[in-house]
């Protein structure tokens, strides 16, 4: 005689139909982190870009300022057109201090005008001996001129003489001198740091979604695995 009372075992669908939910969400999680980011990747082309131009800039501009300190380097921009047309207006020019002992005839030279201090920068058509041995008289004349400058300038042991000029440049780095450009660049330097400093908010959540991803997948395959009391009885 069957006992009526006996009830067969649940069937094993729920664990399954979970298993399968799971898999799902970890595949449109791994496609949203994939298309996000292939949306980001643009921006931090253009980061990565602007970094390496500010890095470059202040190397650039730390080798200099140890140049200067150690081989008594100057920058000179040139207002007129006086050493025309070799050095025309906007020149840089590039001077290295001297002692004038050194110094001969042709050579370029940068001396403070008697009367109010301004740098000029000519050519020396003539040279003599100055009151004390490590001194000079200089004749200087401006390329451009059809006269000799009319003051004798008198340089000692660290006078200025050109060793290289660039036409065009120093225009650019006058108007970089200008105080609103100065604060503005400084501005665009420092969110240029910031932002490169910045956390990735979109790597974090990357990675998070990937590593949710990886978890679900695992917990899909547990979930597959589980078999049914009712095999176990079979």
């Amino acid at each position: 005689m069957r006992d009526a009372s006996v009830a067969e075992p649940p069937a094993a669908a729920p664990p399954v139909a979970a298993a399968s939910a799971i898999g799902v969400h970890a595949a449109t999680a791994h496609r949203d982190t994939r298309r996000r980011d292939a949306d980001e990747r643009p921006l931090g082309l253009v980061r990565d870009v602007l970094v390496v131009v500010v890095a470059i800039i202040g190397a650039a501009t730390v080798l200099w300022l140890a140049a200067a300190a150690v081989f008594g380097l100057h920058l000179t921009v040139l207002a007129t057109g006086s050493m025309s047309p070799g050095m025309p207006p906007g020149t840089l020019v590039v001077t290295r201090s001297t002692p004038a002992t050194q110094l001969k005839v042709g050579d370029v030279v940068t001396v403070p005008r008697e009367l109010d201090g301004k740098p000029v920068t000519h050519r020396i058509v003539q040279l003599s001996a100055g009151p004390n041995a490590n001194e000079r008289d200089l004749r200087l004349k401006g390329d451009a001129n059809t006269a000799e400058d009319t003051a004798t300038y008198i340089v000692g042991p660290h006078t200025p003489r050109r060793i290289a000029s660039v036409p065009g440049i120093g225009r650019g780095l006058l108007w970089l001198q200008r105080p609103i450009v100065a604060i503005v660049s400084g501005l665009v330097v420092a969110a240029i740091v910031a932002w490169a400093l910045w956390p990735a908010s979109g790597g974090r959540g990357s990675g998070g979604s990937r590593r949710r991803g990886s978890g679900a997948r695992r917990s899909a395959d547990r979930g597959t695995s589980v078999t049914s009391p009712a095999q176990h009885q079979a």
